[in-house]
């Protein structure tokens, strides 16, 4: 059997979170993923495992962890589940008190700056995409004040090659 458990999760909770995604519980659909809301976690799986392949959670996950060691805020990756004999694949991560952008009235702030700002950033780090904007895989966190990215699977760019080189995405 072929699988890669790649994470801090301790082996009871991903047995836990395996049956969910095995049932296909979920709590909100987008795109090609399904997401479960558990404990201080967030589950995301593929809705369609023909579309989304492991490929995308390994690079949703490796993205997610350099974002963060480059002082983006973006969610903790736990854990990355790949079961390739059976096409379950999910990724683990922390769960966060979001609000859409769009709806946000923050009098003197200045969110789509800060947005601006921080896309610039994440350019010059060397990513690129189309499936980012202002409201699109990014979101207020109520609790830490700043705006959240995540949902990265689509990304491109040269960093990826380091990424890669590093092992972190195969």
């Amino acid at each position: 059997m072929m699988v890669e458990i790649t994470g801090s999760l301790k082996p009871k909770l991903i047995t836990e979170y395996k049956n969910l995604v095995k049932n296909k519980v979920f709590h909100k659909k987008g795109g090609n993923n399904s997401i479960i809301f558990a404990n201080s976690h967030v589950i995301k799986y593929p809705t369609d495992p023909c579309f989304y392949q492991p490929k995308h959670t390994k690079k949703d996950f490796g993205i997610g962890k350099d974002l963060k060691e480059n002082g983006f805020h973006v969610p903790e990756m736990h854990t990355m589940y790949l079961d390739y004999e059976k096409d379950n694949y999910f990724l683990v991560m922390s769960r966060h008190k979001m609000e859409e952008l769009r709806k946000l009235d923050r009098g003197g702030m200045r969110i789509e700056e800060e947005f601006e700002e921080q896309f610039k950033k994440i350019q010059k780090l060397g990513y690129y995409t189309s499936d980012l904007w202002y409201g699109k895989n990014c979101a207020w966190d109520e609790e830490a004040k700043k705006i959240l990215f995540y949902d990265f699977e689509l990304w491109e760019g040269p960093r990826l090659k380091e990424l890669e080189m590093g092992a972190i995405i195969k």
